[in-house]
């Protein structure tokens, strides 16, 4: 008797609902009756719902034989009475037993009550396999939710049904995960309380099965990954994976230390499990597959950036850290990608490329955790200084001032940023040795550029008159800064409503920022330049370069000092050769004067809205200026955040249909605390003197109509290390190309530009302004050897990214027959076949073959507006018969490198 009151099983609500729909499955009880169950009389166990045939359920639970009879007595007849017992059929005796269903006690199946609750009629073979060693079913009953589980797929209950229904309800996996998607599960923070809370609720059966289900999925992974699981690592089987898989991978001269390692990490977290080769090779190359997912999408990007950080730790834990600095793949690695690329700029130019392609294609180059690494602008900026060293050309025997004037805008500006943002450190010693001897080699030979601008300036700089000698033709329009009002502003001002916005102190190096702001913030502006040419156009300040001279010249029309007055005055005069009668310049203290809340001060604001009456607005924007004094201009990137009022002036012209003319009354040069100041008399400004001293080395002396302090000749210095004032952040008022060359740009609402054609007055649109040697994206340099077969890891380098073409296959493809015959078919394409060549090796030398549409705008030489138009002319020519050799992803185009090896028939 005792044995089988221990023998009897505990049922449940949904044990006895499943009981009672199989009697009236039968059909010979659909008006119900009396069933009696075999099972601990459990008082709290209810049936709240009718059977299937509609009738009662009503439970008792009788724990004697007198107890039967008394539910017997009660019972009213109606629906079905089931009985809870624990007692012998022998104790009920014959009479109590023929008031039963099959005058017998029924053992219920535990299956019975599973399938109940998930809706199915047949049981898959595999899970009655499984669940007939356990406490599966009544577990999986126990814990059935509150709105019911998913109904098993055509009325069969599979354990892929039960298992992913329990882990998605109860662990938080994600419906339908694959592999991937269950190693990204185990990294959540909560997965491990997860598994802990369903052990604690259900026991080991049905936890231990939904483990090992996970783990199935996982393909030869699977005992591993199940290790793990079981033991509650979760949050290491992901580092774990990578490590062995970065281990396994190694190149040949470290195998020793890889191989002493994955010994160590396998003993660590598999200990006790005789861990196989395929096994091994399974888990990383899954985790391999799965940090590359996390990586790419933004929402878990952070979460690959951890897991990245803890196998690098993992790695030095078991004593493998030259593994993980070769990785190219984990914090250590970028790290020594710094440090080689360091030495490579120390040393001259070669070993830059590689070494920078190194970092670029690291996925944890553009930073973590949501911000940038601090190291990459600076050696942005020191690859790019490289660059354009090897780019250098010597300059003719007499270049003229308009010819280094252009080359001061179209280059050199650019360099004059790249030396500001390399100059601001790194606190990686190797890489800041590197900055400091890049640096140090551009302006050395900066010093020669400005030199040669000077003695070209003191020559034919400072007459005024006659035009300039070669201004008009050649690429990059060149004016005096007097000229600009009449020959600029006015013929704009006829034809459109016109914003000046003047920004005292810019230097075409600071614009080359400010325009990158302003043309990447979105599709807002178009920027143009002369028609006939493709380069910015710029001005020569008067000399000394100073606020009172040039600011008053610009706008005044005419080489002249003076002040607001004067400048209001000359303005007045600029709109009436425009051939409007009201005009308004606005300056400092009346753009500073707004009420709190607001943008702009009520009159700019209203004036730059209403078109009608005020054709043409100005405003003097002073931040870049007054940083001189009392900030850090070096170390400033400046944008239209940081020059005030500057984008909110943009936003009220675009708001009002206004061209933009942005330009400047003269630039500056920065202190870096390794200049000289050089006893004068007669001092003007930091940079200018009286000519009682002849000039000296890095100076200059000028004579003229437009030198208009000293009595129309003065000594400027050249050199930007030289000084006659007290220590400052910045200077201007000397004759360096920084100081003199201003920036002439004009802008257009992207918004009024109808088909292809762009044109304000006699300004067309721009194509990209970034020198070939700016953008870090772009092909051009010989593609890199073929590692030796000698050095490679014995399994393959590790790969999570895809590797560059070594071999530019451009101009093969425009040299085939395939490629005459889509020319001939794709009707009107402007873009050149030298062009396409150039963007297709581009494309083939990027990581990925992939590259922003900012640089396909440079590398076709169009404005960034008119990107996708081009892109579309891209693929007429390469997708041949629609196959996608090229398309856009989001803000990238993508190359298809075996489709355009296939489609052409050219080694790539």
């Amino acid at each position: 008797m005792v044995a089988d009151v221990l023998a009897a099983p505990a049922v449940t609500g949904a044990a006895v609902a499943a009981v009672v729909a199989r009697v009236e499955a039968t059909g010979r009880h659909r008006n119900g009756g009396v069933l009696g169950i075999r099972a601990v009389p459990d008082p709290d166990v209810t049936v709240a719902r009718p059977s299937p045939a509609g009738h009662r359920i009503q439970v008792e639970a009788c724990p004697s034989t007198l107890a039967v009879w008394d539910a017997l007595h009660r019972w009213d007849g109606t629906g079905w009475l089931v009985v809870l017992t624990d007692r012998p059929e022998d104790d009920l005796g014959p009479g109590t037993l023929a008031r039963l269903v099959d005058h017998r006690l029924l053992t219920p199946d535990p299956w019975e009550a599973a399938m109940q609750v998930f809706g199915a009629r047949t049981l898959q073979r595999a899970l009655l396999a499984e669940g007939r060693q356990s406490d599966l079913p009544s577990q999986l009953v126990a814990i059935t939710p509150d709105d019911g589980w998913p109904t098993a797929p055509g009325g069969v209950l599979t354990r892929e049904h039960v298992f992913a229904s329990v882990a998605v309800k109860y662990l938080g996996l994600l419906l339908g995960a694959d592999a991937p998607g269950i190693l990204q599960w185990t990294t959540r923070p909560e997965a491990v309380s997860a598994v802990s809370t369903l052990r604690a609720r259900t026991g080991d059966a049905l936890t231990d099965a939904v483990l090992g289900w996970l783990a199935d999925q996982t393909g030869p992974a699977r005992r591993p990954i199940l290790h793990l699981l079981e033991r509650g690592r979760l949050g290491e089987i992901l580092p774990a994976g990578l490590a062995l898989h970065l281990l396994r991978r190694a190149s040949r001269d470290l195998r020793e230390e890889a191989q002493t390692a994955a010994v160590r990490l396998t003993e660590r977290l598999w200990s006790g499990l005789d861990l196989r080769s395929e096994e091994a090779e399974g888990i990383g190359t899954l985790c391999e597959v799965t940090v590359q997912e996390l990586l790419e999408r933004t929402a878990t990007r952070e979460t690959g950036e951890r897991i990245l950080d803890r196998t690098d730790r993992a790695l030095i834990e078991v004593s493998a850290p030259t593994v993980a600095r070769g990785s190219g793949l984990l914090p250590s690695s970028l790290n020594a990608a710094y440090e080689v690329l360091g030495r490579a700029l120390a040393n001259g130019t070669h070993g830059v490329e590689p070494a920078w392609q190194a970092i670029d294609k690291h996925p944890l180059a553009r930073g973590t955790g949501g911000r940038p690494d601090p190291r990459r602008a600076p050696a942005e900026a020191g690859v790019r200084i490289t660059r354009w060293i090897a780019h250098l050309t010597e300059a003719g025997e007499s270049p003229d001032l308009v010819s280094l004037t252009r080359r001061q805008s179209a280059d050199d500006a650019w360099v004059d940023a790249a030396v500001n943002t390399a100059a601001r450190g790194v606190d990686d010693p190797d890489l800041a040795v590197g900055l400091e001897a890049v640096v140090g080699r551009a302006l050395e030979l900066r010093r020669g550029h400005d030199r040669e601008f000077a003695r070209a300036l003191a020559d034919e700089g400072t007459a005024t008159g006659r035009p300039l000698r070669g201004a008009a033709q050649g690429d990059g329009r060149v004016w005096r800064i007097e000229e600009l009002a009449h020959e600029v502003i006015a013929p704009i001002a006829r034809e459109e409503p016109t914003l000046v916005l003047l920004l005292d102190g810019m230097s075409t190096g600071a614009a080359t920022q400010v325009l990158d702001s302003v043309l990447q913030g979105g599709a807002q502006w178009t920027e143009l330049v002369p028609a006939g040419t493709t380069r910015r156009a710029s001005a020569l300040a008067v000399l000394p370069s100073l606020t009172e001279h040039s600011r008053t010249s610009f706008f005044s029309g005419r080489p002249v000092t003076g002040g607001q007055s004067e400048e209001r005055a000359g303005f007045a005069e600029t709109t009436r050769v425009a051939g409007h009668t009201s005009g308004k310049l606005f300056h400092k203290a009346v753009l500073d004067t707004r009420r709190a809340g607001f943008q702009l001060a009520a009159d700019v604001a209203d004036a730059i809205a209403d078109v009608s009456r005020h054709r043409l607005v100005g405003c003097v924007l002073n931040t870049i200026d007054d940083a001189l004094d009392r900030s850090d201009p070096a170390g400033t990137v400046w944008n239209e955040e940081l020059v005030k009022h500057l984008r909110p002036l943009l936003a009220a012209a675009h708001a009002a249909g206004r061209t933009v003319v942005l330009t400047a009354d003269h630039g500056h040069v920065v202190e870096r605390r390794a200049g000289t100041k050089l006893p004068a008399t007669g001092v003007s400004s930091a940079r200018s003197r009286a000519p009682e001293e002849p000039a000296g080395e890095g100076e200059i002396l000028v004579s003229g109509p437009r030198v208009l302090s000293h009595g129309g000749t003065a000594v400027l210095a050249v050199d930007e290390d030289l000084r006659y004032s007290t220590l400052k952040a910045g200077y201007h008022g000397g004759g360096s190309p920084a100081e003199v060359v201003v920036p002439v740009v004009v802008l257009t609402p992207t918004a009024t530009v109808v088909g292809e054609e762009v044109r304000v007055a006699d300004w067309t649109g721009a194509p990209s302004q970034e020198p070939v040697w700016w953008n870090l994206a772009r092909a051009g340099t010989p593609p890199t050897a073929p590692e030796p077969e000698e050095n490679r890891a014995g399994q393959g380098e590790f790969d999570l990214f895809e590797q560059p073409a070594l071999q530019p296959a451009g101009r093969a493809v425009v040299a085939t027959d395939r490629f005459a015959d889509q020319r001939k078919i794709s009707g009107r394409v402007s873009l050149s076949d030298a062009v396409l060549a150039d963007l297709i090796d581009a494309l083939l030398g990027a990581d990925g073959h992939r590259i922003a549409a900012p640089a396909v705008a440079s590398l076709l030489r169009i404005p960034q507006q008119r990107v996708q138009f081009a892109v579309g002319q891209v693929q007429k020519l390469l997708n041949v018969e629609g196959y996608r050799v090229v398309r856009m992803d989001g803000g990238m185009l993508v190359l298809d490198a075996p489709l355009l090896a296939q489609q052409f028939g050219v080694a790539v």
